[in-house]
């Protein structure tokens, strides 16, 4: 250039965009909780996003995506992270810091082994995933300046000038965006799924307006996905893993560990316009009294006494069924926000009822889940659990609750006088066996369960000692046998009866008796068919052809036929 020359600029026509605040002279100061690194900041993000301390656990589905050849291989499943202890489960995967690219999901499932929507369980994370595209033509097209440029503007909204949004848990640079994570108080996927998709309307409709006001270059060239974002079942990359994409490492900050309070923001502001909202008025029951407040709790109780005094005034043992009569009746205590204390005493009250009632430290150890938990158990579960029949149902008025169908209704009645009938078989030959001398060990083995309910069975029927217990055992078969013969005795005796008052049902009882002896009949030559030997094909000699033709024989025994 030569000396004392003007070098003039020109500008494209048009009025120059003065941004509130210039992204390009900003830079965003993320800042850990911990001082921590590599493999310990991901153990970290583990246990905020997926650990669980409330009882209430569920499995976290790791993906990868293999290269094999230089080619990019289908996704397909490595593992879960077991949300009780998640630290432990990641260490399992081996070396992360493989070539390779890794995906979690932001949820956790009720099993490992299907990662679809209804499967979820718990609903633990939001995130909200922002992709960066390459842009055209110079200096203006790296996508290092435009990822600059969203990461600061995105520390201005959350910690530099906050403008209210609830501040992200951990924020993840994925090599090709950057994806924001909240932590929240878990919701059940199935009940509170409309405050979680509120919220998640509610952040998408906030940042989207930010990053469209905020930069024109941002709004042409950041794109926020909100439908990979919204899918609950939905894979995002694991933090800190490789992004063959981008052939780079990512990296992420962990900036706090508080949990968000879905619930009380969804209901402290409307997710669409910001307003307050309006809360929800409870309409008031219209149902069965027995299901209000305070009353459930004593109706379930009232029908297990009915239940058992019906069960006795029949003959049968109840000593099977104590510590489910007693779970059934503290859950239905504790459900309706019944005291624990006078929960606890109406169980133990219920319990002393029984003839040989559990011992206190027994049925505290069989109770603790259910006094954390507080479970209600539907009208078909008791019914199922408890082998209710049909006659049962009748006498106590206690029928399924939520099942419309009649066939439903017979598989659930089917079930419960099926099960019933197998554990009194179990039950039986538990006895049979120890009656005969075998030992505990040997009769867990032939029946297919442990010896700690062979045990069980045994002491409730009385058998305690093994000198004594076999002379028990053989008068507990020996009754059982009586009581049987003397059903089969009734029951013949009422069909004399009523054969001898209804001619028509004689008939028919006539008939069936003829039909069951020629069922009997071919039973036997069938069995006869099967027994004998294959015979070899006989056929008269000439002799034998002629006395049968002069004599006109019209029977012939083959007993005479020479062989070939």
């Amino acid at each position: 250039m030569k000396e004392n020359t003007t070098t003039i600029f020109y500008f494209p026509l048009g009025t120059p965009y003065f941004p509130k605040t210039d992204l390009r002279l900003e830079r965003a100061k993320w800042t850990n909780i911990e001082d921590l690194n590599g493999i310990d900041k991901l153990y970290k993000f583990l246990e905020i996003h997926m650990g669980r301390d409330d009882g209430y656990y569920g499995y976290y589905p790791v993906y990868s995506r293999p290269i094999c050849n230089g080619r990019l291989l289908n996704i397909r499943q490595i593992g879960f992270i077991d949300s009780q202890d998640s630290i432990r489960s990641i260490k399992t995967f081996g070396n992360l810091r493989q070539h390779m690219d890794y995906y979690i999901v932001a949820n956790s499932f009720k099993s490992p082994k299907f990662r679809r929507a209804v499967n979820v369980h718990s609903l633990t994370n939001i995130v909200v995933d922002i992709d960066v595209h390459h842009a055209r033509g110079g200096i203006k097209g790296c996508r290092d300046v435009i990822m600059q440029r969203l990461d600061a503007l995105l520390y201005l909204i959350f910690v530099k000038k906050p403008i209210g949004l609830p501040c992200p848990n951990t924020v993840v640079h994925t090599g090709r965006g950057i994806q924001l994570w909240w932590t929240i108080k878990p919701l059940s996927a199935k009940k509170l799924k409309y405050i979680y998709k509120g919220i998640q309307e509610y952040l998408f409709t906030a940042l989207e307006k930010e990053i469209n006001s905020a930069d024109p270059e941002l709004k042409e060239y950041v794109l926020l996905d909100i439908s990979a974002s919204k899918k609950m079942s939905g894979l995002f990359r694991l933090p800190g893993t490789w992004n063959t994409r981008s052939k780079t490492y990512g990296d992420f900050w962990i900036l706090h560990d508080n949990k968000l309070d879905a619930a009380k923001l969804y209901f402290a502001l409307h997710p669409a316009t910001g307003k307050p909202y309006i809360k929800y008025k409870k309409k008031k029951k219209q149902g069965n009294p027995v299901f209000r407040k305070n009353n459930y709790g004593n109706h379930i109780d009232n029908m297990i006494r009915s239940l058992i005094e019906l069960r006795r005034s029949a003959g049968e043992m109840e000593d099977g069924y104590r510590d489910l009569y007693c779970l059934i009746v503290l859950s239905a205590y504790l459900s309706n926000d019944t005291p624990e204390d006078e929960a606890w005493n109406r169980v133990v009250a219920l319990n002393n009822s029984f003839k040989n009632p559990l011992p206190e430290k027994e049925l505290r150890s069989y109770m603790s889940t259910a006094m954390r938990k507080k479970y209600r158990y539907r009208n078909e579960t008791i019914i199922g659990y408890l082998g209710i029949d049909d006659e049962e149902q009748k006498a106590l008025g206690f029928y399924p609750a939520n099942v419309h169908c009649y066939e439903e209704r017979q598989k659930a009645r089917e079930r419960g006088q099926k099960r019933r009938k197998m554990k009194e078989k179990r039950d039986i030959k538990i006895i049979e066996l120890f009656a005969k001398g075998v030992l505990q060990e040997k009769i867990a083995e032939l029946v297919g369960c442990v010896q700690s309910t062979v045990s069980k069975i045994l002491k409730a029927a009385g058998i305690t000692k093994k000198k004594t217990g076999i002379k028990k055992a053989v008068t507990i078969l020996c009754q059982k046998a009586k009581k049987k013969c003397k059903k089969e005795v009734r029951s013949e005796e009422k069909l004399k009866r009523l054969a001898a008052e209804d001619p028509e049902f004689a008939k028919t009882m006539e008939r069936l008796a003829e039909l069951k002896e020629s069922r009997k009949k071919y039973e036997r030559t069938k069995a006869e068919f099967a027994q004998e030997p294959d015979q070899e094909f006989l056929l008269m000699g000439e002799e034998e052809f002629q006395y049968v033709i002069q004599n006109n024989c019209e029977e012939y025994n083959h007993s005479h036929a020479t062989k070939l």
